[in-house]
């Protein structure tokens, strides 16, 4: 029974990093289709993709500004970030500070895309 309970908090744990991480690529895509403008024929599995593709951007992006700043590292990316002995109040800046950063560079991501994409055009 425990071991089915710390299966479970595992599972919970990584559909949490999971959806945190994805998040930044939403609010990038939200960015993209305001300036690029929306395409409703387009397939579901286009849109999933370039969720995660401003993701990794924005995290890249995110990893490579601020390599000199040392801000706290990305650890939300970590299930064990989510464990309950974990998640205490003055962990939640050091959560919340480099997730913050990566949504941002999510949006900055989605930004050059969208101009390099209309340069192109």
């Amino acid at each position: 029974s425990q071991r089915a309970t710390e299966k479970l908090l595992e599972t919970v744990g990584g559909l949490l990093v999971l959806v945190v991480a994805l998040l930044p690529g939403a609010a990038g895509d939200l960015f993209y289709r305001r300036i690029s403008g929306i395409n409703w024929r387009q397939p579901l599995y286009r849109t999933a993709l370039r969720w995660l593709a401003l993701s990794i951007a924005g995290l890249t992006i995110y990893a490579i500004l601020t390599r000199d700043l040392e801000p706290p590292p990305a650890i939300y990316v970590l299930p064990s970030s989510y464990e309950s002995s974990a998640l205490k109040a003055s962990a939640l800046p050091a959560l919340l500070v480099p997730w913050f950063g990566h949504v941002l560079a999510a949006v900055f991501a989605a930004i050059l895309l969208s101009g390099l994409l209309r340069f192109l055009d």
